[in-house]
């Protein structure tokens, strides 16, 4: 997997997973138009950590000041202390006919070891609420193909 080349030695991660009624082509292009707008959730706790909405798209988080590498080259280079790199991973596998698992995994790695300790106090108190995030994402994908009931 992409992600295993990017980080594969990590200090934090989280994996969530949903089953939905769609082709895997349909759900990946999705993926591709993601905003996380589309859930409340996402937007309470977002302002709740005096985030703009603005920052609930891809758009918004690069102007958060999430640093974008334009190679894999730049990401592997990047080692600034008192920095943490992470990445966030989408997989895609049709387990029947019209049925995709869609997984979503996160790692974190710590650059040094003053944000491995300020990383850790943050994570103990964020991690619950990224984990909901996710799943609020996973699940807005899922309604764009089965509904509001799903």
């Amino acid at each position: 997997m992409l992600i295993d080349e990017f980080l594969p030695p990590f200090d934090f991660s989280e994996h969530h997973s949903i089953a939905i009624g769609a082709d895997s082509g349909k759900v990946y292009n999705s993926i591709r138009n993601l905003n996380f707008n589309s859930s409340a959730i996402t937007k309470f706790l977002f302002k709740l950590r005096g985030l703009s909405t603005n920052a609930t798209s891809l758009d918004g988080l690069r102007h958060m000041g999430c640093i974008q590498f334009l190679t894999p080259k730049d990401f592997f280079k990047f080692k600034t202390p008192s920095y943490a790199k992470a990445v966030w991973n989408f997989t895609l596998s049709e387990t029947s006919p019209g049925v995709t698992a869609l997984a979503t995994e996160t790692r974190i790695l710590c650059l040094d070891k003053t944000s491995l300790m300020y990383f850790r106090l943050y994570w103990f108190f964020v991690q619950p609420f990224s984990g909901m995030v996710r799943n609020a994402v996973l699940r807005s994908i899922k309604r764009q193909f089965e509904g509001p009931a799903s």
